[in-house]
């Protein structure tokens, strides 16, 4: 079975624009920076000047933020489309092992959408994406749905480390981590073969390449930023207000049959 490699023509491609905006927006804001550092108001100076230094820090703090955040949010999605690219990797992989395979209807090498082949696949995908999801406690307290305090909920979290036992507790927390993001991934994560033949039906060929594309919605919350990306970029999911933007990547991997595969 092939390992995953980050140094692949078609990934360093398609995470070109990212980073270059991402650096962009990195210098812009390393460069703004420095200029509110030296020009900020300082004591010791006429007073003219005190207020022309003033001003003109207002005018540029709220556009130095606002670069910031960008750079932190197309930092995250640039962490995100490696994830993604990741998942399509272990998607690809749980592909060459159940494609093969006679299950649930589906005979060898060929896959229906939403059956037990499609589902195990998609599964891999939603797994990997699973680090990147946001937890459900967000969304549901800005649906309403969320009544607990916060001093309630560090309350709840701090018993619950007490009556575990030592070491056990970070486990039982990182346990809860991955489920309370788990049901983004699950709704969020969707996969397709591009390169098969067939509508419905997939059909494979027996020793041919299996490719999958994993996309993933991800959440954009960087406060300002994360609206203005998912205005150019993605859209928006009103009931819960949240913005996104659509994130794929493909992986092929041979279809190494019952015997490769194992």
């Amino acid at each position: 079975m092939p390992e995953y490699s980050l140094l692949r023509m078609e990934l360093l491609r398609s995470i070109a624009p990212w980073l270059v905006a991402f650096l962009v927006c990195a210098y812009l804001s390393w460069r703004i920076g420095r200029w509110l550092l030296r020009s900020r108001p300082r004591a010791g100076i006429q007073g003219g000047q005190t207020g022309s230094a003033t001003f003109e820090f207002t005018l540029a703090f709220p556009f130095f933020l606002g670069i910031l955040f960008t750079t932190i949010q197309l930092a995250l999605a640039l962490n995100a489309k490696l994830i993604v690219d990741y998942a399509a990797f272990c998607a690809a992989r749980s592909a060459s092992v159940w494609i093969s395979q006679d299950l649930g209807g589906d005979p060898p090498n060929t896959v229906k959408k939403d059956s037990s082949k499609w589902n195990k696949v998609r599964g891999a995908a939603r797994v990997a994406c699973t680090p990147i999801s946001p937890k459900y406690t967000s969304y549901a307290r800005l649906a309403g749905l969320e009544q607990r305090s916060p001093h309630q909920a560090s309350d709840l979290q701090a018993n619950l480390r007490e009556t575990m036992i030592p070491g056990v507790a970070d486990w039982s927390t990182a346990w809860l981590d991955y489920a309370g993001k788990w049901p983004y991934a699950y709704l969020y994560t969707e996969i397709d073969f591009p390169r098969a033949s067939g509508g419905n039906t997939k059909r494979f060929s027996a020793d041919g390449m299996l490719a999958v594309k994993v996309t993933h919605d991800f959440d954009l919350a960087v406060p300002f930023a994360g609206a203005a990306i998912g205005r150019a970029f993605g859209s928006r999911r009103y009931v819960i207000g949240a913005w996104y933007v659509p994130i794929s990547a493909t992986y092929a991997m041979q279809n190494w049959g019952d015997h490769e595969a194992r």
